[in-house]
């Protein structure tokens, strides 16, 4: 049955060939995706995490939200692991969304999971409400090809192949503010954000380096 394909399994047990992702969870443990499975290392052990036939796929992106909850995609579908005490549950999402399309994923503050995808956009999904919204270049995003999110606040930047986007939704109603080479980017192709602790955007791009945005606060 299904927890029997949830439990973690010594490492030992495993041999692995390409990592393709790490993450830190807030509980500091580090999560590797690696041949289909989850890994997890804390300070005690490494352990890997098996996923059920049915549901595995290339994972092709991961987050944590700020309860420790582990949330990852593949072309399968969604799924969500609250601890290492639980199974991996997946998660229904409402609306109409191509799984396959899924190259990044985000959790808010205010514990919404975005969804970075190829040539669909930018989507929220709000937990509470069970509700997906879709924002795409018809809404101000810069382009429809969304390979990065990270943020802080009120405030997401967005890593696109069409440049950078910021996106502020302290309204509740998203208001964009792009970045293209026009602006100082030295490539529009934009593969990832990161934003320091003083506030520093800092893009990493296809070609062309990083370009930094220094904060103006």
């Amino acid at each position: 049955g299904l927890p029997l394909l949830n439990k973690m399994v010594p490492v030992k047990k495993k041999r692995m060939s390409a990592v393709q992702q790490l993450l830190l969870d807030k509980n500091e443990q580090v999560w590797m995706v690696a041949d289909n499975l989850l890994s997890m290392a804390n300070s005690n052990r490494f352990q890997i995490i098996e996923i059920a036939p049915e549901w595995q796929g290339d994972i092709k992106a991961i987050t944590s939200d700020n309860d420790g909850g582990i949330w990852f995609s593949n072309a399968k579908g969604f799924f969500y692991k609250k601890n290492n005490n639980t199974a991996i549950q997946k998660i229904q999402l409402p609306g109409n969304i191509s799984y396959a399309s899924i190259v990044c994923l985000y959790a808010d503050d205010d514990m919404d999971i975005w969804f970075g995808t190829y040539n669909n956009g930018l989507y929220q999904y709000s937990k509470g409400a069970n509700k997906l919204t879709q924002y795409t270049q018809k809404d101000g995003l810069i382009d429809n090809n969304v390979f990065s999110i990270t943020g802080r606040g009120s405030e997401l930047w967005l890593g696109t192949l069409g440049g950078a986007s910021k996106m502020d939704m302290y309204t509740g109603v998203p208001v964009f503010d792009n970045y293209t080479k026009e602006d100082g980017l030295s490539n529009n192709y934009v593969y990832n954000v990161f934003i320091d602790r003083k506030g520093n955007k800092w893009f990493a791009t296809d070609g062309s380096g990083i370009s930094k945005l220094e904060d103006d606060v």
